[in-house]
């Protein structure tokens, strides 16, 4: 998916996931920032602007599952959390 994407623009400088992991540990200051408690809402209690690090994208990146399987798994995990959801049961 990542590459039909960068296919629409003109001589990419990013086009795999491994470019954007190289990019991510090349400019870390901008693009992995440390977390900011920051107020959420009328709540007192302080939730934070975070993000996952590259943990996510790097198992992606590694994944044995081709894109047709990564799709397919998607789809079920979807299925099961939409038959396990909440208003399933009030």
């Amino acid at each position: 998916m990542l590459q039909e994407y960068c296919d629409g623009f003109e001589n990419p400088k990013i086009r795999t996931s491994g470019d954007i992991i190289e990019y991510n540990k090349q400019h870390a200051k901008i693009t992995m920032p440390p977390r900011e408690p920051r107020n959420i809402g009328e709540t007192s209690r302080l939730n934070y602007i975070a993000h996952t690090n590259q943990k996510d994208l790097s198992y992606s990146h590694n994944s044995p599952l081709s894109a047709e399987e990564a799709v397919e798994a998607c789809r079920e995990i979807n299925r099961k959390a939409g038959e396990a959801r909440m208003d399933k049961f009030m």
